[in-house]
């Protein structure tokens, strides 16, 4: 099938989730294609953007659509409800070449991590009696992709030079510059061993050491400067 994919991550049980913009919510099971194969989230995201997907440490499914809706999706109670941030304005901008793509992230610890469509700024929430509950939020230009590392801390790819690192504790954040100009954009991060692997718009991939912060170019073998 033909449609635009938005959002995707493999779960724990090995099972790989697809988000569309352009038909919605999908699945696809390892090994085997089955698409929609939960009634109430077929017939809730059938004709809807789905712009962001991931999964607690409780294997909840949250979902984010185009026009910034949270949904949270408990698969053991077959439950599905949508949630809002206290105090802030969910709906996208009028002007959409004026925002980033709204994206939710769960980290380590089951705190929520949301970019909102109108916005440059990352509130981390904690989910608590059916609420999402803003614990802190952080100035940041446009926020568009996450990873973690093995100490729990929460990096952040901006959509300029910069990456961000957030204390696993503190939640106290640094910013890195991985890139020595600034006409680009972070457009994914990974942990590939004990390096944050970046990919940026219309340059070289780098690598930042999870533990001491130091930036290196990646070749195409993989290894980097320092290597």
């Amino acid at each position: 099938e033909n449609f635009n994919i938005t959002a995707s991550f493999v779960d724990r049980d090995g099972c790989l989730w697809v988000g569309s913009s352009s038909d919605g919510y999908r699945t696809i099971l390892a090994g085997e294609k089955r698409f929609n194969f939960t009634k109430i989230l077929a017939e809730s995201f059938s004709s809807v953007s789905v712009e962001s997907l991931c999964m607690d440490p409780e294997g909840r499914l949250w979902i984010m659509t185009g026009n910034g809706g949270i949904f949270v999706f408990d698969g053991a109670g077959q439950s599905l409800r949508e949630v809002r941030p206290d105090g802030q304005d969910v709906s996208r901008a009028t002007d959409i070449l004026q925002t980033n793509p709204p994206h939710i992230y769960v980290d380590s610890e089951g705190r929520i991590w949301l970019v909102l469509p109108n916005q440059r700024k990352l509130h981390v929430c904690r989910f608590h009696n059916g609420r999402l509950e803003v614990m802190r939020s952080f100035d940041a230009y446009y926020p568009k992709c996450f990873a973690s590392d093995p100490e729990g801390n929460v990096w952040v790819g901006l959509r300029n030079e910069m990456v961000m690192k957030f204390d696993s504790v503190t939640l106290d954040p640094v910013t890195i510059q991985v890139f020595p100009f600034t006409n680009t954009s972070v457009n994914a991060i990974s942990l590939v061993n004990d390096r944050i692997i970046v990919a940026a718009y219309n340059t070289h991939l780098s690598a930042i050491d999870y533990r001491t912060g130091a930036v290196s170019h990646v070749g195409f073998s993989g290894k980097t400067e320092s290597d």
